[in-house]
């Protein structure tokens, strides 16, 4: 099974920041950053996540432990 496919809708959410979108309609974080300034406006209204992937664990950003 393949969830990620050439369909898959990639937003950059500011810095290393990512929230994918797969055709299957699975809602996928990719080091999300909450509080981050860069971050666009349509960061705030991600409403679901199946998935957050956490590569480096950085307590000092905030946010997501918080």
């Amino acid at each position: 099974m393949t969830i990620l496919g050439k369909n898959t809708r990639f937003h950059w959410l500011g810095l290393s920041a990512f929230h994918a979108e797969t055709p299957g309609g699975k809602s996928i974080l990719i080091d999300p950053w909450p509080t981050n300034p860069s971050a666009p406006e349509s960061a705030k209204n991600i409403s679901r996540v199946d998935l957050i992937l956490v590569s480096v664990l950085e307590l000092s950003l905030g946010g997501v432990l918080e």
